[in-house]
């Protein structure tokens, strides 16, 4: 028994990673200029979808972690499942972040304040926001299902993996001595 689902999370990670990019362009690259500087709301729009990446990047790092090497499980399981529950929270913490009224309320002001050009880049930023929501749900059902493989792993008492050794009482044994 491994963590079967590790290619799932991979794949949905770089699926997000994709969509995050995508999005990413269309806030820096395609926004239309007042001049040199984008203005402070779609900076602050950048920076939240910035976090998100970062936050990918590490789950994906993460990933990679619980890969076994050679056919062994890597070690650490428990460590494992921590980063990756923490991660899952960090995800939708940062996405709700993007999406919040206090990030999207003044990119839509300043959108109706400047014409045509800044409508058409607002619906375009909303449409790539609204294309987050599915790979992020994905990313979130396969972190799931490495946790339901991982504690699979611990229930079966792999001590290869981190968690404690699974031992059997014998008839008139004590298990006492095992929990100091």
């Amino acid at each position: 028994m491994g963590l079967r689902h590790v290619g799932q999370l991979r794949a949905e990670a770089a699926a997000l990673r994709e969509a995050l990019d995508e999005a990413r362009t269309t806030v820096r690259a395609d926004a239309p200029r007042l001049g040199e500087d984008l203005p402070a709301c779609i900076e602050l729009l950048a920076d939240a979808l910035d976090d998100l990446l970062g936050t990918v990047d590490e789950l994906r790092r993460a990933a990679r972690s619980l890969d076994p090497v050679g056919g062994t499980p890597p070690t650490g399981l428990v460590d494992d499942l921590a980063r990756l529950a923490a991660l899952r929270v960090s995800l939708w913490t940062a996405y709700r972040a993007l999406t919040s009224f206090e990030v999207q309320a003044p990119v839509a002001a300043l959108s109706r304040e400047r014409g045509v050009d800044w409508r058409v880049w607002s619906a375009l930023i909303r449409e790539g926001l609204a294309r987050l929501e599915g790979p992020l749900v994905s990313l979130t059902a396969a972190l799931d299902a490495c946790g339901r493989d991982a504690l699979l792993l611990l229930a079966a008492g792999r001590p290869d993996r981190g968690a404690p050794a699974h031992r059997s009482i014998q008839p008139g044994g004590s298990h006492d001595d095992e929990l100091l």
